[in-house]
C-alpha cells in the first residue's frame, strides 16, 4: 500500500507513476491526491512556482478515461465539486486549466460552479500576482465563450 509521503517521491517520473498505476495504484486515492500532486509540480512557494507535472498529468487522465466507467472524461473530473480545476487553478496552472477546456470540462458549468472556482482563485495565495490574473483571464474567457 502506497502512504501519501511515497507516491510524493514517485508522480514526479511519469514512467515512475505508470508502474504504479498498472501495478493498481487507483488515481482517486487520498482525495484524488496523485492529480493534485501533479498539479502542485516543482511549486516551493509563491516566489517559486515552478511547473506541474504535465506528462504525469497526462497520464492519470488516460487511465482515468479508459477506469471508472463509461462516463466521458469531463464527468469524471466533475467530482468533488469541480476541484479538479479548483486545485489547478490555485497554483495558476493555465497549461492544466487549458487541457480542461480542451475535454469539455467547463462545458457543463452553471453561473454557481463559475462564482466557485472564481472566487478560489481569486483567495489563493499560492501564485504570482501575474500567474493569478492570467488564470483569472482564461477563466472569465472561458466562461464568457459559454454565454455565462
Amino acid at each position: 500500500e502506497m502512504t501519501g509521503d511515497v507516491f510524493g517521491s514517485v508522480v514526479s517520473n511519469a514512467k515512475s507513476l505508470q508502474y504504479c498505476l498498472y501495478a493498481g495504484l487507483d488515481p482517486a486515492f487520498n482525495s484524488y491526491m496523485p492529480f493534485r500532486h501533479a498539479f502542485k509540480g516543482s511549486w516551493k512557494g509563491p516566489a517559486d512556482t515552478g511547473t506541474p507535472y504535465m506528462e504525469s498529468f497526462d497520464l492519470l487522465l488516460k487511465y482515468m478515461e479508459k477506469t471508472g466507467g463509461k462516463a466521458p472524461l469531463a464527468e469524471k473530473l466533475t467530482v468533488k465539486g469541480n476541484m479538479f480545476p479548483k486545485w489547478a487553478g490555485e497554483y495558476g496552472r493555465v497549461e492544466v486549466l487549458e487541457k480542461f477546456v480542451e475535454i469539455g470540462l467547463f462545458d457543463t458549468f452553471t453561473d454557481k460552479d463559475w462564482s466557485d472556482i472564481l472566487i478560489w482563485v481569486g483567495i489563493g495565495r499560492k501564485m504570482t500576482p501575474k500567474q493569478k490574473e492570467d488564470t483569472v483571464k482564461l477563466l472569465e474567457d472561458e466562461k464568457k465563450k459559454q454565454g455565462k
